[in-house]
């Protein structure tokens, strides 16, 4: 008897999981019962603007929406959407050849899945700051795409993620370079596009593969007066096998950190003399902050 109960129980259960159904002309497929939790499928009746719930109720059962699955909206004619932040994943094609323009990526997202915006009229795009990685192919053959923002938390560019788009201005907020593929910005001239990087990475940028193909490589200054010289006022000064920093009064060390000629951070530190004897011999970029802003100066190890 407990074989036959606990058999028409585990029925019962996967019998529900395996349970979707349509509201507003989104498909859900639920993902799980507790929590009871959907997933947005192929949608092909999708059209104009939608919007996504936080939450979907369906037999009387409240279910958390928390993906936007592989194909959601593969080819549909929706030119907007609104995603929650209930979502933690966006599946691969997932939007591919829509006819969306702009789009918020919640900061709940961590991982949006490739070619998810192929072949789009896409024009700007808001990323998460819960992600780390622009998968590949994601915006391939998006040639109204002309200006991206890469927030501080995105270390990986994988291969075609930005294949025959329109890029000419990328802005990277890390003060480490992305990791990018060399064909991450394939059939796209960056010896016309501007890279635009954080104050005092400039020469750190111009090291790093890929990024240091870009024709214009410019600082943002974060300095908060204009008559304030931090080449005057902080000194990266080099003694033997130690890199010292002198600052002064106004102007107030934070951290160093000192990278290879690949862009590779090889030492991070907080205090005003460091010995580099551990370091190989070659050539280094140092980076210091401040509370002013930030200085960077090659040295040889």
């Amino acid at each position: 008897m407990k074989k036959i109960t606990l058999f028409c129980a585990l029925f019962i259960t996967i019998a529900s999981i395996a349970q979707s159904f349509t509201i507003d002309n989104i498909n859900y497929q639920v993902t799980s019962s507790s929590p009871a939790t959907v997933e947005v499928i192929e949608s092909p009746s999708a059209t104009g603007t939608i919007t996504i719930p936080e939450n979907v109720i369906n037999n009387g059962i409240d279910y958390a929406v928390t993906i936007i699955g592989t194909r959601a909206f593969f080819g549909t004619s929706i030119t907007k959407v609104t995603i929650p932040n209930s979502i933690i994943a966006i599946g691969g094609a997932a939007f591919e050849r829509t006819q969306i323009k702009n789009i918020i990526i919640p900061n709940s997202v961590t991982t949006i899945g490739t070619t998810a915006f192929k072949l789009t009229p896409i024009e700007e795009v808001t990323f998460s700051t819960a992600m780390t990685t622009i998968s590949a192919g994601i915006f391939d053959g998006t040639p109204l795409l002309k200006n991206i923002t890469l927030p501080s938390n995105i270390t990986v560019v994988e291969g075609l993620a930005f294949l025959n788009s329109g890029i000419t201005n990328v802005k990277v907020e890390n003060d480490t370079p992305p990791s990018a593929s060399s064909r991450a910005f394939s059939n796209v001239d960056l010896s016309k596009a501007i890279l635009t990087v954080p104050d005092g990475t400039k020469s750190i940028y111009e090291a790093a593969l890929v990024w240091k193909d870009f024709g214009t490589i410019q600082e943002v200054s974060t300095l908060s007066t204009s008559s304030f010289n931090i080449k005057e006022d902080v000194k990266i000064v080099i003694d033997g096998t130690s890199v010292l920093i002198k600052d002064n009064n106004l102007t107030k060390f934070e951290y160093l950190k000192v990278y290879d000629l690949r862009g590779k951070e090889v030492l991070t530190s907080t205090e005003l003399i460091n010995t580099i004897d551990n370091l190989s011999k070659g050539l280094y970029i140092v980076r210091v902050n401040t509370n002013r802003g930030a200085i960077s100066k090659k040295i040889i190890r």
